[in-house]
């Protein structure tokens, strides 16, 4: 049985955005992509030790898409999967540097509560 993923659902069919639908078809894989990771941490600047110690705890953090506009609703998309209620300051800011606007966050902010009721019904 193949797995079904209501959110591609609604990308659009020929990878554009459109008035209804905000996000390109790409966009929404992003969006996809981010509920199953772990949640993104701003990054914080380690040095000497400390950086070591952490590149050894660290088990598999994502790694940046290198598309800057695509990273950064990946991290604002993890965010809203992982912490509902809390979304780093850092990560809007980047969103919406990344030229993405009020329309955008309230899609996939609705997006995000709809997915979470459909998994848990």
């Amino acid at each position: 049985m193949a797995f079904h993923d209501p959110m591609l659902d609604t990308a659009p069919r020929g990878g554009h955005a459109g008035p209804r639908n905000p996000f390109t078809a790409l966009e929404w894989r992003v969006i996809t992509l981010a509920r199953d990771e772990q949640a993104v941490a701003e990054p914080q600047p380690v040095r000497g030790w400390r950086r070591l110690a952490a590149w050894l705890r660290t088990t598999s953090q994502p790694r940046p898409l290198a598309n800057e506009r695509l990273e950064a609703l990946r991290r604002l998309a993890s965010d809203l999967w992982h912490s509902r209620d809390e979304v780093g300051s850092g990560n809007l800011a980047l969103f919406r540097a990344a030229g993405f606007g009020d329309h955008h966050l309230e899609t996939l902010q609705s997006a995000v509560v709809l997915a979470g009721r459909e998994a848990a019904a």
